[in-house]
Formats: C-alpha cells, sequence, structure tokens
C-alpha cells in the first residue's frame, strides 16, 4: 500500500465520503439560493456533475493529473485503472474524484438560471476532462513543472476552487446577466432565493465536507489532522464575522448571504496553506478572505456581472488570497520548498496567474466555440418560464394547479372548478380558489347590471386588443355602432385619425401589456387623454367628439390577460374648458400690459406710442418702396435700426411684452441677414410682425389714453427728459445688479431745439444704457477698485458759439480695449498685424461698428452690437459728430456736437 497503513486508507475514505457530502451542500445552497422556478435544474445539474465528472476523472482526468508525468506537462498512465488492483491507489482515486467533482459543481451556481442543461454537460466535459486535471497535473504531480517550481496549494484552494470559479466566470461572461438583474437606469434589482433555510442548511453541509477536504489532504491519520481542521473551522468563522461586519454597516441590513458566503470565503482561502499556519494566521486568512469575497461581489453589480450565488468571489477571489498567503503566513519547515519569502510569493503568483490563462482562457475559447454551435443561454421565454418546466418538465402538485387555473383563465369559464386533492395544503388553496371563483362569478353577474346602466363605455381588451364579449351599453352609444365585439380597439380610430396617431395609440397599448413596464410611467404616455375624432352620424351627418379613455391591467397568475378601459365623451366639458382658458389668457395679458404701463408716466408713454408708430411707419416705407439705390440688405439693416430703437425704448419704458416683440422681430431680421443669398420672399413674415406690433401698440394707445384723462397735465419738458433716465435707471440697476446714481445738475433740457428733442432723446437714452450695461461695475467691483459702492452718471449740456453740445459721462471701468481687440481678431475683418499696430483710440473707435459687441449674450439690453451705430447714425443724420474719451478704471464720456440753425 504504498507505506499506507490501513488507518491511513480508512481516514482518505472517511474524508472521500465527507467531501462527497459537499456535494449535497452545494446542491442544497445553490437550490435555496435561486428562484424555486430554477431548483430542480440547479439541484438536477449538481446530481449530473457529480455522476459525469467522476466517469471521466477514471475514464482520463487520473491518468492526466496523477499518472506519470511527461516533461511537466501531463499524466501518460493510469487511464481506466482497475479499482482492485492496488487498495491505496483505489483510495486516493476516490478521493481525488471528489474534488474533480467539487471543481466542476462550482460552475453550476455561478451560471444558474439562464444555462442549457445540455450546454452545462459540455461545461462539466470541459472541466472535470481538461481543464482540472491538466493544472492538477502541474500543481499536484510530483513531476509537475509547478510542483518542482515550488508552488504549495495543500488541499485545493487554487487547483479545485479557483479553476471552478474562472470556468464559471467565462461562462457568465458568454451569457450575460439575468433577465431583470440590471436595470436601464443603471440599478440592481436583487433577486432572492426561494429557500434561505435550505441554503444555510446546504452551507452547514459544505463546512461539515470541509474536515475532509482539508483534513484528507494529509492522506494520512497523523498528529496534524486536529491542527488543519481546527485551522479551517477558525477561518471559515473568521470569514462569516468579517463579511458581517463590513456589509452589515454598508449595505444596512444583515443580509444572510453575507455570512453563508463570508464563511465559505474563509474556508476557501484556509485550503491552501491550512498544514503550515498557526491558529492567529488562520483566523487572519479566514477574516480577509471574507473582506475580499464582499469587496468582489460589489465590484461585480458595478460591471453588471451577474454571478448568481457569488460563486467567483467565494471560490477564485478568496482563492486567490488563500494561495498568497501561504507565502505570507506559512512556516517554511512546514512547506518544506526550500525557498525564501520572496521565491516562495513568486512561485505562489506564479501558479495564480498560469491558472487564470489557464483556466479562464481554455475555459472562454472553448465556450465561445460552444455558444455558436449550441447556445449555453436559453430563450428568454423559457427563462422566464423557469428552468423546471423548460429544461426538465418537471411538474409538482403546486404547478397542476396553476395549470389548471391558467386554463380556466383561457377559456374564461367561471363555472369550471380546479380539481381538489383532499388533505394537502394545495388541496386546501384549491379548495379556497374555488370558493373565490364562486363568489366572483356571483359578482360578474352583479356588474353585468351595472354594465347596462353606467354612463361611461366600459369594456376589455383581449392582448390582440380585441373586444370582448362584454361591455357597458354607453359604448355603442358613443361610436355610433353595435359590431364590437371581436373587432379591434385601434381600427375604431383609422378613418378619423392620422397614421401616426392610430400608431402612437397601438404603442401605448402594447406597453400597457408588458407586466415589467412601470403603470405610472406607462399612463403619462396615453395618446387618449383627450382624444378628437370624427364619427359619421347616419342622422347628424359626420360628427366631431372629444373622447377621454383610461386603461388598467388585469391580471391572472401574475400575468396580464385583458386590459380594461372606461371611455367618456368630454367633448362638451373640453369646449367649455378651452374657451375659459383662452378667456382667461386674454384677460391675464391684458392684465399684464396695464399693470406695465400704470407706472409709466403718461406723457413718456404717448410720446413712446408716437415715435414707434413712425418708426413703424419708416418700416413700412422701406419695405413698400423699391428703391433701386438701395440693396436688400441695406434695407433690412435700416428696419433693424428702426426697430432696434423701438426695442430700446419699450425696454427703458419697462413695457416688456413689447420689447419681447421687438426682440422676436430683431431674431428673424438677424436669420434674414446671416443667409448668404437674401430674396424679397424673406419679406413677407417681417409685414405679419410688423402688424402684431401695431396691434400691440394700438392696445397700448387706448390704455394710454385712459391714464391720460385721469393724470394731471404732462410735466415740464426737461423734468420729463430726465424722470425717463431716471426711471430706466431705477428699473436697469437692480435688474444689472448695479446701484447708480444720475447727476443731472449740469443738464438744461430746455436748451435743447424742438425740432432736435426726440432723436436726442432717443441717443441720450441709449448712451445711459450703454453706460449702465458696459461702464458702470457692480458694487463688489467697485468697492474692490476702492470707489463708492454707487456709481455716477452724469448729464451736461453746454452751448457753444453755433452748436450744442451734450455729455454723458460715468465713473466705471472705461472702455473694455483688450475685448475689442479680441473681439476685432474674432471678426477676421483685419489682420492681426494690422490690429496690433492700432492705438487705444483706434480699437476705441471699433464700439460704432455694427456687429462687434463685449457683451457676453445677446439680451434685451445689449449684445448685438447695433446700438453704437445707430448712435453715429442718428448723430450723423443731425449734422453732428461724436467724440469719446475714457481713462481704464476711472470714467467714459461720450460727447455729442449739435450743429444749431
Amino acid at each position: 500500500m504504498n507505506d499506507h497503513t490501513l488507518m491511513d486508507v480508512l481516514w482518505v475514505l472517511v474524508a472521500s465520503g465527507l467531501v462527497f457530502v459537499m456535494q449535497a451542500g452545494f446542491a442544497l445552497l445553490e437550490s435555496g439560493f435561486t428562484r424555486s422556478k430554477n431548483s430542480i435544474n440547479v439541484a438536477m445539474k449538481n446530481m449530473t456533475d457529480l455522476g459525469l465528472s467522476v466517469i471521466l476523472y477514471w475514464v482520463s482526468g487520473f491518468g492526466i493529473m496523477f499518472g506519470v508525468s511527461y516533461q511537466g506537462w501531463f499524466g501518460t498512465s493510469g487511464f481506466l485503472f482497475e479499482t482492485g488492483a492496488d487498495v491505496w491507489q483505489t483510495t486516493f482515486f476516490l478521493f481525488q474524484a471528489m474534488f474533480c467533482a467539487t471543481a466542476a459543481t462550482i460552475v453550476s451556481g455561478a451560471s444558474a438560471e439562464r444555462m442549457r442543461y445540455g450546454s452545462y454537460l459540455f461545461v462539466t466535459l470541459i472541466t472535470s476532462g481538461v481543464v482540472y486535471p491538466v493544472l492538477g497535473h502541474w500543481i499536484w504531480n510530483e513531476g509537475g513543472w509547478l510542483n518542482e517550481m515550488g508552488f504549495v496549494d495543500f488541499a485545493g484552494s487554487t487547483v479545485v476552487h479557483s479553476v471552478g470559479g474562472w470556468v464559471g466566470l467565462a461562462a457568465i461572461l458568454q451569457m450575460g446577466a439575468r433577465g431583470g438583474r440590471f436595470r436601464d437606469d443603471g440599478s440592481v434589482m436583487d433577486i432572492s432565493g426561494s429557500n434561505i433555510p435550505m441554503a444555510i442548511l446546504g452551507a452547514l453541509l459544505l463546512w461539515f465536507g470541509w474536515f475532509g477536504f482539508n483534513g484528507g489532504s494529509t492522506l494520512a491519520m497523523d498528529l496534524s489532522v486536529a491542527k488543519i481542521i481546527a485551522n479551517t473551522v477558525l477561518a471559515g468563522a473568521a470569514g462569516a464575522m468579517s463579511a458581517l461586519a463590513i456589509g452589515w454597516p454598508l449595505k444596512r441590513v444583515a443580509e444572510v448571504g453575507l455570512v453563508i458566503n463570508g464563511s465559505l470565503a474563509g474556508l476557501v482561502a484556509i485550503t491552501a496553506g491550512c498544514h503550515a499556519v498557526s491558529s492567529g494566521g488562520a483566523v487572519f486568512i479566514g477574516a480577509v478572505g471574507g473582506v475580499i469575497m464582499f469587496g468582489v461581489e460589489e465590484l461585480f453589480e458595478k460591471l453588471k456581472i451577474d454571478d448568481a450565488v457569488g460563486a467567483f468571489p467565494v471560490h477564485t477571489a478568496a482563492g486567490i488570497w488563500g494561495t498568497l498567503a501561504v507565502a505570507l503566513l506559512g512556516d517554511p519547515a512546514t512547506l518544506g520548498t526550500g525557498l525564501g519569502f520572496w521565491a516562495q510569493l513568486q512561485a505562489q503568483a506564479t501558479g495564480v496567474l498560469v491558472t487564470f490563462a489557464w483556466a479562464f482562457g481554455v475555459g472562454y475559447i472553448l465556450l465561445w466555440i460552444i455558444n455558436r454551435m449550441i447556445p449555453l443561454r436559453v430563450t428568454a421565454e423559457d427563462e422566464k418560464m423557469g428552468l423546471n418546466v423548460a429544461e426538465h418538465g418537471a411538474s409538482t402538485e403546486l404547478m397542476d394547479l396553476f395549470q389548471a387555473m391558467e386554463t380556466q383563465a383561457e377559456t374564461g369559464d367561471l363555472s369550471v372548478r380546479v380539481p381538489v386533492e383532499p388533505f394537502t395544503e394545495v388541496g386546501q388553496i384549491a379548495s379556497r380558489y374555488n370558493s373565490v371563483m364562486g363568489n366572483l362569478e356571483s359578482t360578474l353577474k352583479e356588474r353585468d347590471a351595472i354594465f347596462e346602466n353606467v354612463d361611461e363605455g366600459l369594456f376589455l381588451l383581449d392582448p390582440d386588443l380585441q373586444f370582448g364579449a362584454q361591455y357597458s351599453a354607453a359604448l355603442p352609444r358613443i361610436f355610433l355602432r353595435e359590431d364590437l365585439e371581436g373587432r379591434r380597439f385601434i381600427d375604431l380610430f383609422r378613418q378619423s385619425c392620422s397614421e401616426e396617431i392610430v400608431q402612437a395609440i397601438k404603442d401605448y397599448l402594447d406597453l400597457m401589456l408588458q407586466a415589467d413596464m412601470d403603470l405610472a410611467w406607462v399612463a403619462d404616455l396615453n395618446p387618449l387623454n383627450e382624444m378628437e375624432i370624427h364619427i359619421d352620424d347616419t342622422v347628424k351627418g359626420a360628427t366631431t367628439r372629444i373622447l377621454s379613455c383610461k386603461f388598467s391591467r388585469i391580471y391572472d397568475q401574475g400575468r396580464i390577460t385583458h386590459l380594461m378601459g372606461a371611455l367618456k365623451d368630454v367633448t362638451e366639458q373640453v369646449m367649455l374648458a378651452r374657451e375659459l382658458r383662452e378667456s382667461k389668457e386674454t384677460s391675464r395679458q391684458q392684465m399684464e400690459r396695464l399693470f406695465s404701463v400704470l407706472h409709466v408716466e403718461p406723457a413718456a408713454l404717448a410720446e413712446f406710442i408716437v415715435e414707434s408708430n413712425g418708426e413703424l411707419e419708416r418700416i413700412n416705407e422701406i419695405l413698400r418702396i423699391d428703391d433701386p439705390t438701395q440693396t436688400l440688405q441695406q434695407k433690412l439693416e435700416a428696419i433693424y435700426r428702426a426697430m432696434h430703437t423701438i426695442k430700446g425704448n419699450a425696454a427703458i419704458l419697462d413695457l416688456g411684452f413689447l420689447a419681447d416683440q421687438a426682440h422676436a422681430f430683431e431674431e428673424k431680421l438677424n436669420q434674414i441677414l446671416n443667409q448668404s443669398e437674401i430674396q424679397r420672399s424673406e419679406f413677407f413674415p417681417l409685414i405679419f410682425m410688423i402688424s402684431e406690433l401695431r396691434a400691440l401698440l394700438d392696445e397700448l394707445d387706448g390704455l394710454s389714453q385712459r391714464l391720460i384723462e385721469y393724470s394731471q397735465a404732462a410735466e415740464a419738458s426737461r423734468d420729463t427728459f430726465i424722470r425717463t433716465v431716471e426711471s430706466m435707471i431705477e428699473r436697469l440697476g437692480p435688474e444689472l445688479g448695479k446701484s447708480v446714481t444720475l447727476d443731472a445738475q449740469q443738464f438744461e433740457g430746455d436748451r435743447i431745439p424742438g425740432e432736435h428733442r426726440k432723436a436726442l432723446k432717443d441717443i441720450l437714452v441709449q448712451l445711459v444704457r450703454n453706460s449702465l450695461s458696459h461702464g458702470i461695475e457692480s458694487p463688489a467691483e467697485r468697492e474692490a477698485a476702492n470707489k463708492p459702492a454707487v456709481g455716477t452718471i452724469r448729464l451736461i449740456t453746454r452751448i457753444l458759439d453755433d452748436s450744442l453740445q451734450l455729455a454723458v459721462k460715468d465713473d466705471g471701468r472705461g472702455l473694455a480695449i483688450e475685448k475689442l481687440r479680441e473681439m476685432a481678431l474674432e471678426s477676421g475683418r483685419w489682420s492681426p498685424e494690422e490690429i496690433a499696430g492700432w492705438s487705444e483710440a483706434q480699437i476705441a473707435k471699433l464700439i460704432y461698428m455694427p456687429g462687434l459687441s463685449t457683451a457676453e449674450e445677446v439680451s434685451h439690453l445689449s449684445g448685438r452690437g447695433v446700438g453704437m451705430d445707430i448712435i453715429k447714425q442718428s448723430i450723423h443724420d443731425l449734422g453732428g459728430k461724436i467724440r469719446t474719451s475714457f481713462s481704464p478704471g476711472k470714467f467714459t464720456e461720450f460727447s455729442i456736437q449739435i450743429p444749431l440753425r
């Protein structure tokens, strides 16, 4: 017996039995961790892989693994050996065959609930016939090349557990996650196990089997067995507690899986070095194994990798740690490799990497090939139904009851009763179900009576969207037809609605029939909330009706069998509501306009209306008169200046509705101006927009006349002039986040000639607004520059020999010379060399160039780069000129000189 005593043989045979018990543990654990509709399939795979792997291991696996080594790569003897020839070889074979079965069954748990049974047999063939025995030869055969390198894996953290986990990962990466496991919004759906107590029992059996798994790996009954088993138990307990300690606070619940998988991870981790570490080392290895398991499970969820029972985190991740821990904590004398720490760690790391390359690499390639020939994964329908029925045709008493209920649901005959098996729980359920159906049958008779009298059109649609036999009497009255039974609901809309609307109705109803679609979300998509349709009335002719239809789902055994509709004719209510809304909107707009003009001085408002009508008339003349000396581009630019004046004056008086309308006009003009070629037909939309503006001005004129009737006479011209500017500063200052005061002590409005009053008022107002938008800084900026928080804008008039001089001066930041230089470069009108040679005075003149603006965005206050161009053109029309002076950080002054005739 090769120096092995009968006690050794007895111990290894007992250990083989203990490892065999682990197969039962895996079956219970995986069945309990998965859903009941797949439990038979999981148990069947565990039973099958045991039988298949043992046969394969006898035929070839044992010989490949422990036969005479061919250059350290595979065995060449021991195939199909006779079990009675050598007692010890037979005992050793039995023990190792249980290990092979354990490696194979790990794949079952990882790929549970989605892999075909036939495909799983191929996976078992690959694992048991190729991957496991070849790697086992490298590591456990005395002639194996990893063994000779000094790699140590006492009982199989790598050989058994990592191999099973790597092949399992290759399988689940090929198949993908279970249906519904990972939602589109990135959240993870927990799929609860069907029987957690059974899973715990399975875990405890695995603990028990590990006594033989690790203890039997001594291959002798000696004094080290007790230590090995004790270290195994300590590591398993430490893994359970560490996983619970870290997972409970993070998940905010003490999940059962934390304790189960944590303990198994600890057991896997200690398996490689259980013979060579101290008790404290065993606790440390097990505790770290539990933490690693938890971390890898969380990582898999983030990566959307669906390991049904956590096989990879438990067996491979913890197995890698345990294998490396041999070098970190193992007693060199016990290991007996003769390697130093770093050499031993290198050997362990090499074994881990080789296992990954071999088990995962070969497994992935072979499974990819198989998946192309025989799909690994079941169909979506089979997965939803459950693999118990889809793969094995396995039925239970409860399943028979469900099928009877389904038949009843399909026939719709409520008088039929399901069969009752006395003295069983399912029989009691069937009895109660029959009682419920009796009550339901009675209730439906009452419902039929209600159907005859209710005002709503109540009806049922089947999955093909056809009307059922029963519907309320109101439904034919609404659709003006009697033959509704069996007719498709959407066909009633084909003649009165577009194909797009008909398709939208169908898509909505299809979503309603999908149980996994959230009902609240789908309800928001209902195109039949208010649907206008045309119905042919044989008496009244074609009639238009507005219908509202709400739907709810009818479930039977968790499946949607019908949709219930409640249809109302809401034509009168909707029309009344529309009229009320339109009336309210008209009143609201009128009230807004009234309130917006109440704060405006009547004289200033009247003056604005007259001036704006004048600008509109000027625009009409430009559009009406065919002047051959003007291009379309020039016409549009002239219109632009006139409309910009209206917008600016409306904004000054805080007439937002008019300013917005003028701004929209400018937007349309801007679109036309940006076209490569302008056609006269582009002007037509402008005519309609002018009509809308004129209507607003007419309405405003009526309000103005009523206000004037109740107001005092207009103030003196000088006061009106100044108060207009003051009013603008009071409104726009806070809007721009600035504090500004007006200094008009040196301003004499009565010195302005009457024929120039309108033009000069518009110019001064635009210049003050420009100072507000660009010149004056915010209070915080001013205080940072050691200035008073409140800025000042001064208005000045001077009478010279033959001219009038007007000035607007602010104590703001001065002109943004560098910003103007940047805008000039971006415009592309001048070369960088030209711009670089310009003086500040030349740069300052750019403010009068159309299209150049230092504003960050376009608004009703600034941003288009046309305001200063309009001012310059207006001054030129008066025969005058404008001069700009500034000092960075101190002031900006615009001085206008107009000749007096």
